[in-house]
């Protein structure tokens, strides 16, 4: 996304809308977002860009084909999409993923919640689920 907004004021704003939950935080957590803005647009001006990936939506039959382990977190106040109808609809769908709500927090959930998120992910690395 930063790259497609060329003015970095724009992708500032953005990302200001986008990790809403970091800029309420410590002034420690709007800091790393601003260093990552700052470090996007030297890798912008440094590197030559290669297409964007854009995300595909699995379908029902694709998520219940999934066959491996899998942790799926999502913040409440997720801007992207509704996180409750994506876990209601993975529970329903395919309740092997294993789902978990972060509160408090958005896209930003690494940032903002990062102690919870990663005693979250290593509480499933170490589950019964992965033998």
């Amino acid at each position: 996304v930063l790259v497609a907004l060329p003015p970095k004021f724009f992708a500032q704003q953005f990302m200001q809308w986008l990790a809403e939950d970091t800029f309420k935080g410590s002034t420690k957590q709007q800091q790393l977002v601003k260093e990552h803005i700052d470090e996007a647009y030297l890798a912008i001006r440094s590197f030559n860009s290669s297409p964007l990936v854009y995300p595909n939506v699995f379908t029902d039959q694709e998520l219940q084909e999934l066959n491996v382990p899998l942790l799926f977190l999502v913040g409440e106040n997720e801007k992207i999409y509704s996180a409750n109808n994506a876990l209601e609809r993975l529970n329903q769908v395919a309740p092997n993923i294993q789902t978990q709500l972060v509160k408090g927090a958005g896209h930003d959930l690494s940032m903002v919640k990062a102690k919870q998120v990663n005693e979250l992910i290593l509480e499933f690395l170490s589950s019964d689920k992965l033998d």
